[in-house]
């Protein structure tokens, strides 16, 4: 991976850990990148390694920036709206593969109750010694 995709990595990493507004959130991020180049700036040879090391992991580097916010209840709120949305989706997720499970069993149960049956049908006529239009205008 390049230096450039593991930094990718390292900010979606650092916003995920953040439990604020949007604007807060982008406030952070740009002060996070500009830490990043100026690290960089100094170190033009650094790894990603050392820049992780030097900067900070995402999470020590998040939770740091949600200590310096004065309302330490917008963090709450948006972690339990964190919360909710996980649990949210894992519902919708177990939901789905209980339907999903459903239609499966539903689907073998109606082809094991199909009977499949075959048959031959054999349809006898008496022959007649003229055909069946010329008997029709010889009785008029």
């Amino acid at each position: 991976m390049s230096l450039e995709d593991d930094l990718k990595h390292y900010y979606k990493g650092i916003r995920k850990h953040l439990f604020c507004s949007r604007k807060s959130q982008t406030d952070f991020m740009a002060e996070a990148r500009r830490l990043v180049a100026d690290f960089l700036e100094n170190q033009p040879d650094a790894t990603f390694d050392d820049i992780v090391i030097n900067v900070g992991r995402p999470e020590e580097l998040a939770e740091t920036f949600l200590n310096t916010l004065p309302d330490k209840t917008e963090v709450e709120r948006f972690r339990k709206v964190r919360r909710r949305q996980r649990r949210l989706a894992v519902a919708l997720l177990t939901l789905a593969i209980i339907v999903l499970v459903g239609v499966i069993v539903y689907i073998s149960w109606v082809r094991r109750a199909t009977v499949i049956s075959e048959g031959t049908v054999t349809i006898i006529r008496q022959e007649t010694d003229a055909p069946s239009s010329m008997a029709a205008s010889s009785k008029n």
